[in-house]
């Protein structure tokens, strides 16, 4: 009796050791097990509050200028109306004052004002002028500045009227004794069309008679249009001159 009491001892023993670690490899299993489906939770949705490191959170999209804008202030083919009869226009002298009619809308021939400064190209334009600049209120695209804007603004289209965006847009010239070099992108002022452009001139209205010009280029610069030279005024009324350009070819 007394030589079967030490081994029933060393059995109990044997089983206390071997039923913990059962359950410690029960407890392994059921960790693994937790932390497989909280890895495939997270793979599925990766913003869920158990993920510690969520991703960041992107950026609202940010809307093109030029592409399907929501709202314009001219028509897509827009296009001033004449308000006198062009081929009765007289052509401004360099260094004479040009007095502006009492109408809404100014229409003026361009005319350089030293043609015969002007190079003639060896490469026929592929844009041209689609009717002849016009002069309006600059309010009814830039009605918080009031009177203290000038500027040239427009669009380009194509042979089937179509708008033309990414095309530069360059000027040049002298306004009130300063040299102007300015240039700007076809389709980035959605307010004058799909294909709509401006360059601001100055702060306040500023009278000039052929002494800045306005050319398309394409994307390496080169031209392809003629040099348009056109006029500027002095009044409110007639601060913002329109130019488009349409394909010839």
């Amino acid at each position: 009796m007394e030589e079967t009491q030490p081994i029933l001892r060393s059995t109990s023993r044997r089983l206390q050791g071997d039923a913990f670690w059962n359950v410690l490899t029960l407890l392994v299993l059921v960790g693994i097990l937790c932390l497989g489906v909280s890895f495939l939770a997270i793979y599925f949705q990766p913003n869920m509050a158990l993920n510690p490191f969520p991703p960041p959170t992107l950026p609202p999209t940010v809307s093109v200028p030029g592409v399907a804008p929501t709202s314009r202030i001219f028509p897509a083919t827009w296009t001033p109306e004449p308000t006198q009869d062009l081929a009765h226009a007289t052509t401004p002298e360099p260094g004479s004052s040009t007095s502006v009619p009492e109408a809404t809308e100014v229409i003026f021939p361009t005319q350089p004002a030293n043609p015969q400064e002007t190079p003639a190209s060896n490469q026929p334009s592929t844009f041209a002028l689609r009717a002849a600049p016009s002069a309006l209120p600059s309010t009814r695209t830039h009605m918080a500045e009031g009177c203290n804007w000038l500027g040239v603004a427009g669009q380009v289209f194509d042979l089937q009227g179509m708008p033309v965006p990414g095309l530069l847009v360059n000027l040049g010239g002298t306004l009130n004794g300063e040299t102007l070099s300015k240039t700007s992108l076809t389709g980035t002022e959605p307010l004058y069309g799909d294909a709509g452009y401006e360059i601001v001139l100055a702060k306040t209205p500023v009278e000039s008679i052929g002494a800045l010009w306005i050319q398309l280029a394409d994307q390496a610069n080169l031209p392809i249009s003629d040099k348009i030279y056109f006029d500027t005024f002095a009044d409110c009324e007639h601060n913002l001159v329109l130019i488009n350009f349409i394909a010839t070819r």
